[in-house]
């Protein structure tokens, strides 16, 4: 089976034999020497050693060492020889504190390494593969979270962003279609790895330096990003590689460097220089690289506004379809009698019976609350009550299969039925005295003896 990015833009793969190969698209990758930074602590097998045909164990008293040392060194981030100058140099001049100077240094980072993820509702006998470098422990993973911090609160602010599906539902409701207008859900192809480093950094700059940082700060966030994006080093069956275009799937500010990537796009197709027919767009949302909008023109006109927006120079590609019913993220949207719009829950055809099983060893709570929010789910993604008891049948179906008692089953189901919609679809802020800022909480790991500690406290 041939596993690979999947997309015709900045897409690579991963053939037969195992390493990345050159797919329809762009993006590169460059076989690269271990870094000299990336060094095996004391006792940590290597990583691209030969797999071993049975599991390497270790004792108690060495696991005890291991969470010592972690606890001590953990983090991930620049961390010796010209690296650590950037930090030092942001330290005396009083742009950030030792302390967080010291929690970004890593004495020893584990190499990232690379694994796919079979997108099997694309093809089921032979998917493409979702890239994921997983980067916990690595040489970037704390530089990224400080990043984040900073981006993470610029992408709200953008027009057409979305949280989640609730924040979908909230924009949907009570929107009304006139006769002849059809919906359109469009795609970017492989985003992550299309943004060409110096296309990102642009947009990112933009966005911090509208912001009232102070400008030493923005200086040193773009630098420690560039940092980031041009140091994405992993190993994959035993080969070294590092990615020289685009951001890794796994990184922690990586979805909001492509939201902020692709706020600048849309900043620029709607105010700087419109595209053709962008008058006839309105409704505009964006899941991260999920579009969703209502076309007020004909099918010709919507085709060459299409054309016009794969026609850029940010290695932007876009798929799309349309229609007066479609599916975005998880809600399946149609236009009733009267124009408006109503949603019921979507599941795709290779969608399994995946609910954690109810005899698994998790905390009692646990399993008692998973039908309670799958039905409180299907409450609120559902307009239409008959769809809600229609996808109810279905739950109670699949959580038997499951092994959840009918009482359970029950119980969810009577709550999500006496909950009013609009209750979940906008939730009130908890008070000061309902969030828990008085309670000390006494949080350990979780134990099948736990209710014993419980009644002890």
């Amino acid at each position: 089976m041939t596993a690979g990015y999947d997309g015709a833009s900045g897409s690579e793969s991963v053939s037969k034999q195992g390493r990345p190969s050159a797919g329809q698209g762009n993006a590169e990758f460059q076989r690269a020497e271990r870094p000299a930074a990336v060094r095996r602590p004391p006792g940590r097998p290597k990583q691209d050693a030969p797999e071993r045909s049975k599991p390497r164990m270790r004792t108690a008293r060495q696991g005890r060492h291991k969470k010592s040392r972690n606890k001590k060194k953990r983090g991930g981030g620049l961390i010796s020889g010209t690296d650590l100058g950037i930090l030092e140099e942001a330290f005396e001049k009083g742009i950030i504190p030792k302390k967080m100077v010291e929690t970004i240094k890593e004495m020893h980072p584990r190499l990232p390494t690379l694994y796919l993820i079979p997108k099997v509702h694309k093809n089921a006998l032979d998917p493409p593969g979702r890239p994921i470098v997983s980067g916990n422990e690595g040489l970037c993973e704390v530089v990224t979270m400080v990043i984040d911090h900073y981006l993470k609160p610029l992408v709200g602010e953008l027009p057409s962003y979305i949280q989640d599906t609730n924040s979908a539902l909230r924009r949907l409701d009570n929107v009304h279609l006139n006769d002849g207008a059809i919906m359109v859900v469009a795609d970017v192809e492989a985003l992550y790895t299309s943004i060409r480093h110096q296309d990102g950094l642009r947009a990112v700059s933009w966005y911090l330096k509208t912001t009232n940082l102070d400008g030493d700060l923005v200086t040193l966030l773009l630098r420690l990003l560039e940092y980031v994006l041009t140091h994405n080093i992993f190993v994959f069956k035993g080969v070294v590689y590092k990615q020289c275009q685009g951001t890794a799937m796994g990184a922690c500010c990586a979805p909001s460097y492509a939201n902020l990537f692709l706020g600048s796009w849309e900043r620029q197709i709607f105010v700087c220089d419109p595209i053709p027919h962008a008058s006839l767009i309105s409704g505009w949302m964006r899941y991260i690289d999920d579009i969703w909008f209502i076309w007020e023109g004909s099918i010709e006109e919507l085709s060459t506004c299409m054309e016009a927006l794969n026609q850029n120079d940010l290695n932007i590609k876009l798929t799309f379809h349309s229609g007066r019913s479609v599916e975005f993220l998880d809600l399946s949207i149609k236009v009733d009698d009267k124009g408006f719009l109503f949603t019921d829950l979507y599941r795709k055809p290779t969608s399994t019976n995946a609910f954690l099983h109810a005899t698994s060893a998790h905390p009692p709570a646990t399993i008692r609350g998973i039908p309670t929010g799958q039905f409180l789910r299907a409450k609120r993604i559902c307009t239409n009550p008959k769809d809600f008891e229609l996808q109810a049948a279905d739950l109670s179906r699949r959580f038997q299969e499951r092994g959840y008692s009918k009482r359970n089953i029950r119980r969810g189901y009577q709550r999500a039925s006496m909950t009013d919609r609009n209750d979940l679809l906008y939730k009130r802020k908890p008070s000061e005295q309902s969030n828990g800022l008085n309670t000390v909480r006494f949080i350990t790991p979780y134990h099948n003896k736990w209710h014993q500690f419980k009644e002890i406290l």
